[in-house]
C-alpha cells in the first residue's frame, strides 16, 4: 500500500501547486495582500503600476503573439520604487493537456509558428514550456521566472511526508497514518503572469 498512498499524496501536492493558477484570478486568500488574486493589473505596488497580467487588456491565445506579449509584460514590471526589475532569465510557461500540440510547436520551431512569417522562432527564446495536466481550462496558461528568487511563488513542507505505524490494538492488528502539513500561496506577484486565454 505504501507506493499507492504516496502516489496520492504526491498528486495532492501537485493540485494544490496548480490550485494557485486555476484559481488565480479569482481566489483572494492565497496571497500577502489581503483582497488581492494572483493575476491582476493593480497589485498593491506603492504607487506605481503592480501587473502581471497583459498589458493590453484583453484574453491572449496560446501562441507566438501571445508569447511575445508576455514575455514584454513580465519583463517591464516596475518595483514598488518605480524601476524597471529587468527580470532577463528564462521563463517557464505552463500549459494544459488541451495547449500540448501548440506549445510543441512553438518549443520546435524554427520560424513563426502558423503564419506565413519568415521570421525567427522568438517564441522558443529563452522559454521553458512545461505541460500541467493539473490545470482546469483548456485555455488558460501561465508563466513565471525560472529563477526562484526572482518570482513569489511559494509552497511550505510543515511536515513531510510520512507513514507511521501506531500500537497494536486488540485484535492484535497493527494500523498505520500517513500525513503530511503543506500550504502554498504568494508572497509577490513580481516574476509571474498568467492569462485566462482565447
Amino acid at each position: 500500500m505504501q507506493p499507492a498512498i504516496a502516489k496520492s499524496f504526491m498528486l495532492k501536492v501537485n493540485l494544490i501547486a496548480a490550485g494557485l493558477d486555476n484559481l488565480g484570478f479569482t481566489d483572494t486568500t492565497k496571497g500577502i495582500v489581503a483582497g488581492e488574486t494572483l493575476y491582476m493589473s493593480s497589485h498593491s505596488n506603492n504607487s506605481y503600476a503592480g501587473s502581471n497580467v497583459s498589458s493590453t487588456g484583453t484574453n491572449i491565445a496560446f501562441g507566438p503573439l501571445g508569447i511575445e506579449q508576455m514575455k514584454s509584460d513580465i519583463r517591464n514590471q516596475v518595483s514598488a520604487r518605480g524601476d524597471i526589475m529587468d527580470h532577463s532569465g528564462e521563463i517557464i510557461v505552463k500549459y494544459p493537456n488541451a495547449l500540448e500540440g501548440r506549445a510543441y510547436a512553438l518549443a520546435n520551431s524554427d520560424k513563426m509558428v502558423g503564419t506565413n512569417n519568415n521570421d525567427a522562432a522568438f517564441a522558443k527564446h529563452g522559454i521553458r514550456y512545461v505541460r500541467v495536466p493539473f490545470l482546469t481550462s483548456a485555455t488558460a496558461w501561465f508563466a513565471r521566472l525560472a529563477d526562484n528568487e526572482e518570482q513569489g511563488l511559494f509552497m511550505i513542507h510543515f511536515k513531510p511526508y510520512s507513514i507511521e505505524k501506531l500500537a497494536k490494538d486488540r485484535r492484535l492488528f497493527n494500523s498505520y497514518i500517513a500525513s503530511q502539513k503543506l500550504v502554498a500561496g504568494w508572497r509577490d506577484f513580481h516574476g509571474t503572469w498568467g492569462t485566462p486565454g482565447a
